[in-house]
């Protein structure tokens, strides 16, 4: 995938360590300590640290589910046992309503004491990137708390610059930015005693709108983030009512940005008040809410908190998708395919009769000519699943083919399907990850058809795998022809369930034996994970790799005369999904593309 700056100091684990303003965190990143005293806490509670430099267990690459949690101290469990701080007890919880073995969930908690809500949401958008979780919990900080860049690292600046004490990490500043920090401090120092007045008053709201404006972008941002990744998020902060109070409903610049947070997932209370029905009496102990330790919630408060945020979690709106959500949202997609892979047979005999002379041709006219050209020898089929066009191309053309894909049975399905048919010489198959093997540029062609959109980031993706190959064939499924069909079927879903949906699509003759509808039924309607696009957007992938559209399904694989032309005519796309449907025919909303790497004109050399 392309580099970030960031990403050159990624762990093992695809995560980015602990790059907070803990020297002593920093200084024992690469493996796991615990700390019987930490910060000013003299309480005898041990606080463990993986070797990210994050509280808790070491990450876990084998999890089945992930959740990971951000925030400030009390997220990180400031002052309690990490099992006793709410985000460990909300997850408890989470296991337990859903069914899962809490052993095999890996939750990562990300949080820093003192986190401004800039940094929060940086963080939540960095490492959601890296490696996407199931769930995000999020507990914002108060509005004031805001940072700067300086030497390339991040100075918190709040209230607290009023204490002297809290500003000694100048000292430990390099050289080059001491002086500018410093002087940075004396203005935070102005600045906040004008708000507040007094040393003793800074707990008071403070009406500033530049703190509460930069606080809105962090939630906005965390909110649209996690939606457009389809990732549940439950989130929160230290005093909500400030929040709305402080945003006049005529202001011109405050008030939109309000009324754009969703409420579905910024739950509308914080671990210092309770929502309505989680009071003292009705709960079994009083004293929960009188629960503090050194300025922080105690144990008992955050189990209160925990239970008040599951039961939003649980029983809240669900959060607006762009199209409805499945049964299976929580499940990995590595977890998915390996319950069933798409595209499974009932026999090895089934699946090789699907393999025959011709196929390719008739579905992909324009690919089939690029491989009768002979300017094509090695081809890697990206996300081959079962086999069936790897097997295919190495059937019909004068090629060798790579298959790769992730999950065990579809590999072994296809290694089984090449061997009866004899192509064990021309095509072979292997266990990786597409994003986690780095190939090269070894092939002629690489063919990757329904497997991107299905990754955390898309784009991402493609820019990964296009610099194995000078030509490209790739499918994905396609926005205005794929949104009437997962409308109507997850609609069903949504409405009367499962077993209709199921019925409905056996009504479509979909499938070649019971366990190959089943894998279709599966990927089309119950897919934890997917995407859908445009040509005018890929065309844009394109163009920033420096590849070029050869040709398209959009048209029916005809030249390409003007590209504004065929980004029109994609827009017609739903009528027609819609038309197939109301006969009941299967269109699932889906279109390929061929493109090779541009030649650089004589112009642009020059340039």
């Amino acid at each position: 995938m392309g580099q970030s700056g960031a990403s050159r100091d990624l762990s093992p684990y695809g995560l980015l360590p602990y790059r907070g303003e803990d020297v002593e965190r920093r200084s024992h990143l690469g493996h796991m300590r615990e700390s019987r005293r930490f910060a000013h806490d003299d309480g005898g509670r041990t606080y463990r640290f993986n070797s990210l430099g994050y509280r808790g267990d070491e990450p876990d690459p084998s999890a089945s589910h992930r959740v990971y949690v951000f925030g400030e101290s009390h997220a990180f469990g400031y002052f309690v046992e990490l099992e006793e701080s709410w985000p460990s007890r909300f997850v408890d919880r989470w296991c337990t309503h859903h069914g899962r073995d809490r052993g095999g969930v890996e939750v990562l908690n990300f949080a820093d004491p003192g986190a401004s809500n800039a940094s929060i949401a940086r963080l939540v958008v960095s490492q959601c990137t890296l490696r996407p979780p199931d769930l995000v919990l999020v507990h914002f900080g108060d509005i004031r708390r805001s940072e700067v860049l300086l030497a390339g690292r991040p100075y918190r600046v709040g209230p607290w610059l009023l204490d002297d004490a809290n500003v000694a990490s100048i000292d430990e500043a390099p050289d080059s930015s001491r002086a500018s920090l410093r002087e940075l401090v004396e203005r935070g120092k102005g600045f906040f005693r004008y708000c507040l007045g007094s040393r003793e008053s800074w707990l008071a709201p403070v009406p500033d709108a530049t703190c509460l404006l930069e606080t809105l972008r962090s939630i906005l941002l965390v909110q649209s983030f996690c939606r457009a990744e389809g990732i549940r998020l439950v989130a929160t902060i230290d005093r909500m009512e400030d929040l709305r109070a402080m945003a006049p409903q005529n202001d011109p610049i405050l008030a939109p940005l309000v009324s754009a947070v969703d409420d579905a997932t910024l739950c509308n209370f914080g671990i210092w008040s309770m929502p309505v029905g989680v009071d003292p009496n009705t709960v079994g102990d009083r004293s929960a809410f009188d629960d503090v330790a050194v300025g922080h919630a105690g144990p008992k408060r955050h189990a209160l908190f925990a239970r008040a945020m599951f039961t939003f979690y649980r029983d809240g709106p669900s959060p607006p998708p762009d199209l409805p959500t499945t049964p299976t949202a929580t499940t990995s997609v590595r977890a998915f395919y390996r319950a069933m892979p798409f595209n499974d047979y009932e026999s090895v005999e089934a699946a090789a009769a699907t393999v025959e002379p011709g196929l390719v041709a008739a579905q992909y006219p324009d690919l089939d000519r690029l491989l009768r050209s002979g300017t094509v020898r090695r081809v890697v089929d990206c996300g081959c699943g079962t086999g069936w066009l790897s097997n295919a191309l190495a059937l019909d053309y004068d090629v060798e083919v790579m298959g790769l894909d992730r999950a065990p049975r579809a590999v072994a399905l296809a290694r089984a399907v090449a061997s009866r048919m004899g192509l064990d010489a021309r095509v072979r198959f292997e266990e990786q990850d597409v994003l986690e093997v780095d190939l090269g540029e070894r092939f002629d062609l690489l063919v990757s058809l329904g497997v991107l959109h299905h990754t955390p980031q898309p784009r991402r993706a493609f820019e990964h795998v296009a610099t194995w190959a000078p030509r490209l064939y790739l499918g994905l499924y396609h926005r205005p022809g794929r949104e009437p069909f997962l409308e109507h079927f997850r609609g069903l879903v949504q409405r009367v369930g499962e077993a209709a949906a199921r019925a409905e699509l056996k009504r479509f003759d979909v499938g070649v034996d019971a366990r190959h509808f089943e894998s279709w039924f599966r990927d089309q309607v119950l897919h934890p994970r997917e995407t859908s696009h445009t040509l005018r957007e890929v065309a844009g992938w394109l163009d920033a790799a420096g590849f070029e559209l050869v040709s398209t399904s959009i048209n029916r694989f005809r030249p390409i005369r003007r590209r504004e032309a065929l980004f029109r005519t994609e827009q017609k796309f739903a009528a027609r999904a819609r038309r197939a449907l109301r006969r009941r025919r299967f269109v699932p909303g889906f279109f390929t593309l061929l493109a090779r790497r541009a030649q650089r004109s004589r112009t642009s050399e020059r340039r």
